[in-house]
Formats: C-alpha cells, structure tokens, sequence
C-alpha cells in the first residue's frame, strides 16, 4: 500500500485497532479503529457534498485532539488549511 494518511492510519489499524491514535488531558482517548472509521466518515460525506482531491477546505478549530482528528479525516479526501481562532495578527 503506497504511503498515504489512510494508507499508514489502515495499516496501523489491522495491527493494533484498539490502540491509542489520539489521546489528551482530561478526554477519553480515541482508538485507530474509532479514528479510522471517522476518516471515512468524513471522506464520503465531503464527497457527497462535492469536495474531494484538489478541493480546499478551510478547518477552522482550535488546538486538540477534535482539530487533530478532523485535520487527518479531511487531509484523506481533500486538502486542509487549518486555521486556529485564538491566532491573533
């Protein structure tokens, strides 16, 4: 399988799918299995809605482990720009 986010996410998956893939202070932490099947999710839902390879979308969230979870799900099917609301010019 060629290297790609889904590719190392899958393959990480088969060996250990309950493993920890994000974890943060004070949160339950999320499994590879768990965020894999998000990825996916998120993937075809933003294929329904048009967007997919070569499409920009913009991520709008601040740090943790929901920015990081949602970057990987949307950088598998599109590309990502993440912006962090507390940024300040």
């Amino acid at each position: 399988m060629p290297l790609t986010l889904f590719g190392l996410l899958d393959d990480r998956c088969r060996c250990n799918p309950s493993g920890v893939a994000l974890e943060a202070a004070g949160r339950r932490p999320i499994s590879y299995q768990r965020l894999l099947r998000h990825c996916l999710d998120t993937v075809a839902f933003l294929n329904r809605a048009g967007v997919g390879t070569g499409d920009r979308v913009a991520l709008v969230l601040p740090n943790g482990p929901e920015m990081a979870a949602a970057f990987l799900a949307v950088s598998m099917g599109a590309s990502c720009a993440p912006l962090n609301p507390l940024y300040n010019c």
